[in-house]
């Protein structure tokens, strides 16, 4: 199947709960994507022009993007890119198996200082990785990960840094239907 969609129009956010109003704020929006499924993988791209916005510099930006699989799917895979007019990039990936009992969810991601991608801003500035395992049965669970980030990649004196790493894991048993016990560990270096 194929999807095609152009848009157009003044910025603003939504606002209410059970009767929602249109609150304009400055600036304008326009842009085109194109999508494509093709057996188990989907293809696109999107292109974004925003003018006028009082939240983000005049920019325009491109993104292509590619997944195998589908949600609840053994194999789940997206890869995706963006960059904008000031040729900053950023790309990530997220993966997402499923082998019996076993799921494993990971990443990697980098996303160039002062991206600009849409009417909000937008975390940049940062690269980092990550993985996640969850072990199920009946009666226990088993999970854990690892998270890695670094931000303020070009070095910059008048921006803070991080470069940290975390492990974390837990586990629980399920005694009865009333009671479960469990437990669990995180550790973090900077």
């Amino acid at each position: 199947t194929h999807a095609f969609t152009v848009y157009a129009g003044h910025l603003g956010r939504l606002e209410g709960d059970a009767v929602q109003t249109f609150d304009p704020t400055s600036g304008n929006v326009a842009g085109a994507g194109y999508s494509q499924r093709a057996g188990a993988w989907t293809l696109g791209g999107q292109a974004i022009g925003v003018k006028g916005s009082s939240q983000v510099a005049d920019h325009s930006a491109a993104t292509l993007g590619a997944e195998y699989g589908g949600i609840g799917t053994l194999v789940h895979d997206k890869a995706q890119a963006v960059s904008d007019d000031h040729g900053r990039l950023g790309a990530w990936l997220d993966g997402d198996v499923t082998s019996g009992r076993l799921r494993q969810r990971f990443g990697l991601f980098q996303l160039d200082p002062e991206l600009e991608w849409s009417d909000a801003p937008m975390a940049n500035d940062q690269r980092g990785a990550y993985w996640r395992g969850g072990y199920q049965m009946l009666r226990y669970t088993v999970s854990g990960g690892v998270d890695l980030l670094q931000t303020n990649l070009r070095d910059d004196p008048s921006r803070g840094a991080t470069r940290s790493a975390s492990v974390y894991g837990t586990a629980s048993l399920r005694i009865d239907r009333n009671l479960t016990v469990g437990g669990g560990f995180t550790y973090q270096a900077l």
